[in-house]
């Protein structure tokens, strides 16, 4: 039998879970004469049923304490677990995340360098465009510039052969118009010398008795006067024309006047007698015949002697048929 006056009182306190069984405290009971006292040992009893009791309640306690713990450790174990999932879930996307950006990254450089690439070339080839439509536009305008020239140095040396035309026509012109002013003054000295002559011939008695007569019309006698006004006229003719001819196109300038050469008008040739030759002799050496001149009336004096009449010379009636003849 154990010896419970050798056994001590222990108060130390452990987990239940850790120390499921727990040692009773030791007793010491002094010894009596028939063993021990029995009511110390029934007091000790006592007190251990109590201890025992409230170790059990205790017990109990715990036990539901450790029910909800382990109950909130298995709530949060499996809180943790979900945890972990969700965490191991966003650690999978946030690695998808990680290579899609990584992948989209890639595709981006390779875009970027596609369109860099694609860029160059456009640029390369609207350069090349740009040049050739440059260099095409050049030679256009070249060739454009260079007709222009030849044009423009045709239509001056065309300029120059009209002037030149131009200027030998007038200065055919000019030298026709000194040739009939020649001719005009060597027609009126002429005439003037012809006047002379009929003037020497003829008596002036019976000049004098013609232009008595009543049933004589007046002539004047200003016959160099009239030869100079239709001189002053034929050059005023001529300056007409020449003006005409600068102001209408060159190359049709007096074509037909200056290079057929027109027939020049000259005088009718007069013999020392006075009487008219009956022909004109032209430029060309041909002798067309004259108009013929006014008849003079017959003086009085021959119808009473019943002579043959005489032929009167009057200068001025002379020049005005010499004028009357185309």
């Amino acid at each position: 039998m154990r010896d419970r006056s050798s056994t001590t009182e222990d108060t130390t306190y452990t987990h239940p879970a850790e120390a499921p069984v727990q040692e009773v405290p030791g007793k010491r009971f002094k010894r009596s004469f028939r063993g021990y006292r029995r009511n110390l040992v029934d007091d000790a009893l006592a007190r251990m049923e109590l201890r025992i009791a409230d170790l059990e309640e205790q017990s109990v306690q715990l036990r539901e304490e450790l029910l909800d713990a382990q109950h909130v450790a298995g709530e949060a174990r499996h809180d943790l677990t979900r945890a972990k999932a969700e965490l191991r879930y966003w650690n999978d996307r946030a690695s998808y995340v990680d290579s899609e950006v990584a992948r989209a990254r890639q595709r981006a450089l390779e875009l970027e360098q596609s369109a860099r690439e694609r860029a160059e070339a456009i640029e390369a080839d609207a350069q090349e465009r740009s040049l050739q439509l440059v260099d095409r536009v050049c030679v256009e305008a070249n060739q454009i510039m260079q007709a222009a020239r030849d044009e423009a140095r045709e239509m001056f040396l065309r300029f120059e052969t009209d002037v030149d035309m131009s200027q030998q026509k007038l200065d055919k012109l000019e030298q026709v118009r000194r040739e009939v002013a020649q001719t005009m003054q060597s027609a009126l000295l002429q005439f003037e010398n012809a006047v002379q002559e009929l003037d020497k011939v003829a008596p002036a008695k019976r000049i004098v008795s013609q232009l008595e007569e009543p049933t004589r019309r007046a002539v004047p006698t200003f016959g160099r006067r009239k030869a100079q006004e239709a001189a002053r006229r034929f050059d005023q003719g001529v300056e007409h024309d020449a003006s005409a001819a600068l102001s209408s196109p060159l190359p049709t300038v007096l074509s037909a006047s200056v290079d057929g050469q027109a027939p020049e008008p000259t005088p009718t040739m007069i013999d020392p007698s006075g009487t008219n030759t009956g022909a004109t002799t032209t430029s060309a050496g041909a002798t067309v015949p004259a108009a013929p001149a006014a008849a003079s009336p017959a003086p009085a004096d021959a119808a009473t002697t019943g002579s043959a009449p005489r032929k009167v010379h009057d200068a001025d009636e002379e020049f005005a048929a010499l004028l009357m003849q185309p």
